[in-house]
Formats: structure tokens, sequence, C-alpha cells
């Protein structure tokens, strides 16, 4: 396993944080059972899982396709990134937070959106999962490597929620 490696896999770690959005989960499944919190965090692994893996193997090929270059996809992908740190920074509330009516109160499935998809595969994790394979070579040693490290982060995901 080469550092590269390592230095993907605690990348992507820090970008889906795991630990730290096991909080969020567990406020949004109060006053569900047990039953149904288990069967939600298999869910989310399982889709995280998905939409991880689909971005290692077809990520590079959209960015060609369109012709975006992997340095201007890091580029929007990091002012992305920092617009939102800063946004949060600044202490301004977004429209949707001034909402009365709470979303997700109806019952709906929460399991893909928000909780899969931005929280655990957001823009951060697909330019981290695109960028590690566009430097390395899309070659089938790499993607092995990748969705190695893909699946532990996704049985980290299973764990802590």
């Amino acid at each position: 396993m080469s550092m590269s490696v390592v230095s993907f896999a605690a990348s992507l770690f820090a970008i889906s944080n795991p630990i730290g959005n096991m909080i969020i989960f567990i406020s949004m499944m109060q006053g569900k059972d047990v039953k149904k919190i288990r069967s939600n965090a298999i869910k989310i692994m399982i889709y995280t899982w998905i939409g991880m893996t689909i971005t290692a193997v077809v990520g590079s090929q959209l960015l060609k396709l369109f012709g975006i270059s992997i340095a201007a996809f890091s580029m929007a992908g990091g002012l992305l990134l920092g617009h939102m740190g800063f946004t949060m920074t600044s202490g301004a509330t977004h429209s949707s937070a001034r909402n009365k009516k709470h979303a997700y109160e109806d019952g709906s499935d929460i399991t893909v959106v928000p909780l899969t998809i931005p929280l655990l595969l957001g823009p951060g994790g697909m330019v981290a999962i695109i960028s590690f394979l566009s430097i390395n070579g899309t070659n089938l040693n790499t993607l092995t490597e990748a969705i190695i490290v893909i699946t532990g982060i996704c049985a980290l995901i299973g764990l802590c929620f």
C-alpha cells in the first residue's frame, strides 16, 4: 500500500467524517425504534458505498466527456468547499433555516437525501475520489485500491451509525 493510498484514505475519512456525522444521524433518528435505526444505518452505508464506487468507476470518464480537466475540477471543488466553510463561519442563516415547517417530519425516507448525499458523499468526497484516480491512473490496481479504501470508510460509517 503506497503512501498516496494512505493519504487518500485519510482524506476520504476526514471529508466523510463518520464520527462527526454520527451526531446528525442520531438527532435525525430520534423517536424511531432501534430496528428502524439499524436498518437506516445499513441503508446509508450501502448507498454511500454505491455512490462512491460509481464515482470511482465513471467519475474521470465523465470529466473527460465534458472536457473538464482535473485541475479545473479540483479548483472548483476547493472553491465550493471554501465558500461553504466561509458561509458556516460567517453566522449568516440560510433561507431554508427560516422555514417554520420542519422537513422530514412526514415520515419520508431520509437515508439517501440528506444523510448519504450530500452529508457523507458530497462534492468534497467526489473530488477526493476522482483526484486520487486521475493522479494515480485509472488502471485496475488503482481502482481496486480505491474500492478497498471506500469499503473501509463505508464500514466505519456503518459502525459509527
